[in-house]
């Protein structure tokens, strides 16, 4: 048996060591409805074989527990395995200019609307459980200064952002695919990790297990379009952009000031295109949140779901630059 086909079931194998070795007592974090506990930043942990009941808009549930690990697994052995379909990557090719590019506008367009998808995606976690999954400097800041204290959420946070930027290299997702409309294993596993995020939170209410998994997905997302050839394209989080479109920007002025030739517009275009998805994705997010709660995460999920088998495309599968 090859190697790349040994891939699946290593990813099996790992899942299944991990969920042996997680059992029924690992702990998570209940979210509390008073605002004075909240404020005071008090938290509460309970083992997975206990009951324990959790408040979604004013609904109280009663959930068991052991099953919420179990969802997480096999939801990310169920990435694992999806990623691992990825078809064998074409010839690399040559890399040009995103600016010079004939299918420019599709491909910002396409970029865009991922942004909007990863936007939608981190402000419904921040609203339902006050964390951010798409970027992670922050979250960085947090475990340094809560450090021994409250640091464990936002360090899963991180580390799900990493595996699935790890899972995403060694399945050797291929950049060129989304915006070539082929089917993207990646993006489609991200999607499920969305998916599966959502189920856990809301018959779990367990955001120690939902947002690393919210994180997976964008760790994942964001690792694919980042192979992009003719730009590593940044769409879960804005902070690179806002620097080069600033500089461009700043390039540009000096030119028209100085009367030396100035630089395309085109790629500050790009960032700026990027940037106002993104928050329109937020906005969403606040508009779907009010109504359906954690279930409007959903939304970004089918869209990226669909996005991955090329039914976004507008049909041309042809030329790889």
């Amino acid at each position: 048996m090859s190697r790349s086909k040994l891939v699946p079931y290593a990813f099996l194998a790992l899942g299944l060591c991990v969920l042996g070795c997680m059992g029924p007592s690992i702990l998570t974090y209940v979210d509390f409805d008073s605002m004075d506990e909240v404020k005071s930043g008090k938290k509460v942990y309970m083992s997975y074989d206990m009951k324990i009941k959790g408040s979604r808009k004013g609904k109280s549930t009663e959930t068991d527990m052991p099953s919420a690990p179990v969802l997480a697994m096999v939801t990310v052995v169920l990435c694992c395995l999806i990623a691992s379909t990825e078809p064998p990557a074409s010839p690399p090719p040559t890399v040009m200019p995103i600016e010079r590019r004939w299918d420019y506008v599709k491909v910002s367009l396409m970029s865009a609307f991922l942004s909007a998808l990863s936007g939608m995606v981190n402000a419904v976690c921040i609203l339902d459980m006050a964390m951010t999954v798409a970027h992670h400097t922050g979250n960085a800041s947090h475990t340094g200064r809560l450090l021994g204290i409250d640091h464990e959420r936002f360090l899963l946070a991180m580390a799900g952002f990493l595996g699935g930027a790890f899972v995403a290299g060694c399945c050797k997702c291929d950049g060129e695919m989304l915006y070539a409309g082929r089917y993207s294993a990646g993006l489609l596993s991200a999607s499920v990790a969305v998916a599966g995020a959502v189920i856990i939170q809301y018959t779990h209410n367990s955001p120690l297990i939902a947002v690393p998994l919210l994180a997976f997905s964008q760790g994942l997302q964001n690792a694919v379009t980042r192979k992009f050839s003719s730009l590593p394209i940044c769409t879960t989080h804005m902070t690179g952009y806002l620097t080069d479109l600033g500089s461009l920007m700043g390039a540009w002025f000096s030119a028209q000031c100085t009367g030396e030739p100035a630089p395309s517009l085109k790629r500050p275009f790009f960032f700026l295109l990027s940037i106002v998805a993104f928050s329109s994705g937020g906005f969403a997010a606040k508009l779907a949140w009010d109504e359906y709660g954690i279930l409007a995460a959903l939304a970004p999920a089918f869209l990226m779901a669909i996005t991955s088998m090329g039914m976004m495309s507008d049909g041309y599968q042809g030329k790889r630059f």
